[in-house]
């Protein structure tokens, strides 16, 4: 199973939130839509998009995580992922 490396974002100024997003190349499009004060708040590894969104909910107090699509959402990564960031560097 492929392991992927994600960020966490916080953003301040007049418009503040979070924002998840992978690390590498396949985030570059989320991070260039921050705005300049945003700040890196934690980086974390996970193997689906299912077990990210429940790190990063415990990370930022949004409690647990649910989803309709649990099965779909469950499926791993797939492993060209993966590679995609280690050639990057992210990984």
């Amino acid at each position: 199973m492929a392991k992927l490396l994600h960020e966490v974002w916080r953003c301040g100024g007049a418009f503040p939130g979070l924002t998840m997003c992978l690390a590498g190349p396949m985030g570059d499009q989320a991070r260039s839509m921050l705005q300049p004060d945003t700040r890196l708040l934690q980086v974390f590894v996970a193997g689906s998009y299912f077990e990210a969104c429940t790190i990063y909910h415990r990370i930022v107090g949004f409690g647990l995580y649910h989803s309709d699509w649990e099965a779909l959402d469950s499926q791993p990564y797939p492993e060209e992922w993966a590679a995609i960031q280690r050639a990057d560097g992210a990984a």
